[in-house]
């Protein structure tokens, strides 16, 4: 061989060395794997989002329904009753029409109609212009609304609402 044959395979042979090295620093193979596994990290994440999000909500409604339970067993305790009126309506001109005695006589009205049961909470929701009252009968157990009357304290008549 001569000398000039000897130059370009040992050039030859450096220039395969060096794509070599670049290739081995340079692993498509590695950067693949680096891909997949932020890929993986990033679906772990939302899904774990996800489920932590899942979990406040399902905190969120048991710290209501308690919360709505207790104020339910609040309302058996306490004489008075909190009144909300719809939008649309009105009190009557009555002076004691929406008074603390007359929702009572109401409640006691459905109470008697609904019969005896430990298992809900009775309470005024609204009152009509009208002055018919509006009663709620709640499950305390569940904290939803079984039923709604209407009452009529001057006929002393109750009929179901819902």
């Amino acid at each position: 061989m001569n000398k000039s044959t000897k130059i370009i395979i040992t050039v030859i042979l450096i220039l395969i060395v060096l794509v070599v090295i670049v290739f081995a620093f340079t692993n498509p193979k590695k950067e693949l794997n680096e891909n997949t596994t932020n890929t993986a990290n990033e679906t772990n994440n939302s899904i774990e989002n996800e489920i932590s999000q899942e979990n406040i909500l399902e905190e969120n409604t048991v710290q209501n329904k308690i919360q709505n339970q207790n104020i339910s067993q609040q309302d058996d305790k306490v004489e008075s009753v909190t009144n909300i009126v719809p939008q649309g309506t009105a009190y009557s001109s009555d002076s004691d029409t929406g008074t603390t005695n007359k929702k009572q006589e109401a409640i006691e009205l459905v109470k008697q109609k609904w019969g005896e049961d430990s298992t809900v909470a009775f309470s005024c929701d609204s009152v009509t212009s009208d002055g018919e009252y509006i009663i709620a009968v709640t499950s305390l157990e569940t904290a939803t609304v079984r039923n709604y009357f209407r009452v009529n304290l001057k006929n002393k008549t109750v009929t179901i609402e819902f």
